[in-house]
């Protein structure tokens, strides 16, 4: 799948799935307060794929902070050392 605005492409991924559906996330804050054309697109090989409940939100899409990626990255290394 395939999302622009005017013409320009958006970068979208996953943010949670489940078996019947998956939510997608893209940040859209360069185009704030512009108006234009939204535009998704499939390739034709696809098959069948459906849209549904497109909403907008203000609030920033998590991303994992600092900290917590280092409290992971020693966890691995302290688990790494306790099996040796």
């Amino acid at each position: 799948m395939q999302i622009n605005f005017n013409g320009q492409p958006i970068s979208f991924f996953s943010l949670s799935a489940t078996a019947n559906y998956t939510v997608y996330g893209a940040d859209i804050s360069p185009y704030a307060g512009q108006t234009g054309q939204l535009l998704f697109t499939l390739p034709p090989y696809v098959g069948n794929a459906m849209l549904d409940n497109i909403q907008f939100s203000s609030s920033p899409i998590p991303e994992p902070g600092v900290l917590c990626l280092f409290a992971l990255g020693g966890a691995l290394l302290g688990v790494r050392r306790w099996k040796k």
